[in-house]
Formats: C-alpha cells, structure tokens, sequence
C-alpha cells in the first residue's frame, strides 16, 4: 500500500500509470510507466552486451581499470546513480569518466590533424565486431538484468 502523501501523486494516464513530480502553473512534469520501461530495457541490454564483451574478451569486471561513457545524454549522468540501478558494476563508480559528446570531438581531431586520423584509422583496424543479436547468452543476461538493484 501507498501512504496517503504519494498516492496524490500517482495519476492514471493513458497508457497506464504517472508519478507526479511537479504540476504548475506551466504545466506538469512526470514519470511514467512507458519512462521506467524504456529505462529498464535499455538498462538490461547494456548489461547483458557488458557481459557479453568481458566473456569475450576473458575479463572480469574487476580487472577494468577505466569505463568511458560518451554521448551527450551520458555526461548528463552519474556514476552514482548507474550503479544504484545496477547498470554499471559497483567497483566501477569511481573508475567512470564521462567523455560527452565523444563522436562530435573525435570528428574534430581528426579533421584537424594527419596524426590523430592516422591513430584512428590504425584503431579501427584493430577493432573487433562482436555481435550481439542472437546470442544466447545476451539474452539470458538481458533477462537477468531487467530487474532493478535496491541500494
């Protein structure tokens, strides 16, 4: 059961259920059922492709000395909070750089220097796919990992 307090802020919407957390005169900001969702497969899915690239490259979790993540939306984010929900390991919180919008600044090194486009094409080379669609073990860790941790 819900106390009384929180439960004035659980609305029924649409497509199921909102959490309330501001509603003002511009209007109101919530959490909905379909935002939990999406949070806990994407969630799922980075777990189970982490677990799959250690298995692949015969490493455990301890064994990683640095975790970039990039992307705009990622520098947004902390570490804190991806280990409290379980999508990064916990002795990985302190070992998390956010790079932001790595693409963007990648992009720009190289157009800006023969080196740095020489280092990146000798990376991509070395690159190796590891495909993840139809892997039976990303699916038991997606499914694995669809929970979320309890701090």
């Amino acid at each position: 059961e819900v106390s009384s307090n929180l439960a004035m802020k659980i609305k029924r919407v649409k497509n199921g259920y909102a959490f309330e957390l501001y509603n003002g005169a511009s209007g109101a900001v919530a959490l909905y059922q379909d935002d939990v969702r999406a949070l806990q497969t994407a969630k799922a899915a980075i777990k189970a492709g982490i677990s799959v690239l250690l298995r692949k490259a015969k490493v455990t979790s301890g064994t990683i000395e640095t975790v970039h993540i990039a992307g705009s939306f990622g520098a947004s984010l902390d570490a804190g909070s991806l280990k409290n929900i379980g999508l990064i390991d916990e002795g990985w919180a302190g070992k998390t750089r956010f790079a932001g919008d790595a693409a963007l600044d990648g992009a720009a090194l190289v157009l800006g220097s023969d080196e740095k486009k020489a280092f990146a094409e000798k990376t991509a080379l070395s690159a190796k796919y590891v495909p993840l669609s139809g892997s039976a073990h990303f699916e038991e860790e997606f499914i694995k990992n669809m929970n979320f941790q309890t701090v």
